[in-house]
């Protein structure tokens, strides 16, 4: 089955009540099952500071609540940084991290600030968005190195979203749902090869599918050759919407 890479922003993993490290546990269990999860290591230390501004506010309710009989008074014992990377420790999830590398990108970084181009703000009395141009130079190097032909982002900022536009291999999505709307990891599964099947040949395996790619409309189109066949497929969200035979081998 083919494992699709998919990377996690900061406001997707954030975990307001800090019962684990990362939020939204369900649906990272379901991502880890079916692709790569990749975090870049600028969102594990954002969220790492964000943690720690937000226990640095409420540490004495915190303590109270959490440790009573341990540390009832002594706010100053508890050492975060120790006990946020224990509870990283903990995911259960298998990731990896990455790192921006090349330099030349830091060039780049300054040009879009000083445009104001997304992901920095546009308002010109403010230069919020060095952490989100840090990751989005992350993915961009990232997917330079590998051989997957996209990946997948995950995050419901917006100016995430009109910085990625322009590079139609990063697919920018909001949920787990979303994912398996625009995945090609799904049409390799058995339930899809059997409607393959059904609707277009019965002798089409996994391995006959032998290329893709995404037209304008987000759907998949599948290059499936089989027996001297080549179909052409179209697919939206795991449902065949249409075919057409380009040839026939002549062997």
């Amino acid at each position: 089955m083919i494992r699709e890479k998919v990377i996690f922003d900061t406001n997707f993993l954030l975990e307001k009540r800090l019962k684990n490290f990362f939020s939204k546990q369900e649906q990272l269990e379901k991502f880890s099952k079916v692709a790569d999860i990749i975090i870049p290591d600028m969102v594990l230390r954002e969220l790492k500071e964000k943690y720690k501004r937000t226990f640095e506010k409420e540490k004495e309710q915190f303590l109270k609540m959490s440790l009573p009989n341990v540390l009832f008074h002594n706010t100053e014992s508890v050492k975060i940084d120790a006990s946020l990377n224990e509870l990283l420790n903990l995911e259960k999830i298998n990731f990896e991290v990455i790192d921006l590398k090349d330099s030349k990108y830091l060039f780049q970084m300054k040009e879009l600030a000083l445009k104001k181009e997304p992901p920095f703000v546009s308002d010109d009395g403010s230069d919020k968005g060095f952490k989100d141009a840090y990751i989005y130079f992350t993915v961009l190097e990232y997917l330079e190195n590998i051989a997957d032909k996209y990946i997948f982002f995950v995050t419901n900022d917006k100016l995430f979203k009109v910085a990625f536009e322009k590079f139609p291999n990063v697919r920018v999505i909001e949920s787990y749902d979303e994912f398996i709307k625009k995945s090609i990891s799904v049409l390799y599964d058995d339930y899809f090869i059997e409607k393959l099947k059904i609707e277009i040949d019965n002798d089409i395996e996994k391995e006959h599918i032998i290329d893709y790619l995404i037209d304008f409309n987000e759907n998949q189109i599948l290059s499936i050759h089989t027996n001297g066949k080549q179909y052409v497929v179209e697919v939206d969200s795991g449902e065949i919407i249409s075919y057409d035979i380009e040839g026939f081998d002549n062997e």
